[in-house]
């Protein structure tokens, strides 16, 4: 922290003693050097798609997956050993619990988040979109025509072509 102020510190003394530049620009100025050293002392890090696959389920925990682990391991073995009925039994009683603790950990997770969120509606409705796995829609602009003159027939003409060629492919 101390490091990070001080070569803030450094560089905005440097670039901001330039007192010909107006307002606007010195604001850009301050800003650029601002998301400069900020890079510099903590860049961004690109997760792995495993890292962003588990960060989007928050409510897996360190044992559900050594869990996973384990479930992986009895499923290689069941696999490996396939005509014997005591491998394919465990596997399938570890994978029914392993199944109902994983449900019951989403449960608990989202339980906890709307009690969290109990006075903030529009935290509450983010959870439930998420539980429900509802997306934002986006919204598309109609093709207009460019001209705003409308006085032309063939305008509107076209301007209505265009329409229903819009919703015809709707």
């Amino acid at each position: 922290m101390d490091s990070f102020l001080f070569d803030l510190d450094d560089k905005l003394r440097h670039n901001l003693s330039n007192t010909l530049l107006d307002a606007d620009s010195k604001f850009m100025l301050f800003l650029d050097t601002f998301i400069d050293v900020i890079n510099t002392h903590t860049p961004l890090v690109k997760l792995s798609r495993r890292k962003t696959k588990l960060a989007s389920k928050p409510w897996i925990t360190k044992g559900i997956l050594k869990s996973i682990k384990t479930k992986k391991r009895l499923f290689r073995r069941k696999i490996k050993h396939h005509n014997n009925v005591e491998y394919l039994q465990t596997y399938k009683k570890y994978n029914n619990i392993f199944t109902h603790i994983k449900k019951k950990s989403k449960i608990m997770y989202y339980k906890q988040s709307l009690t969290e969120s109990k006075g903030n509606l529009s935290k509450a409705w983010k959870i439930v979109n998420e539980i429900i796995n509802k997306k934002k829609v986006k919204t598309t602009i109609l093709p207009l025509a460019t001209s705003t003159n409308t006085s032309n027939p063939l305008d509107i003409i076209n301007m209505s072509n265009i329409l229903n060629d819009y919703f015809v492919e709707i």
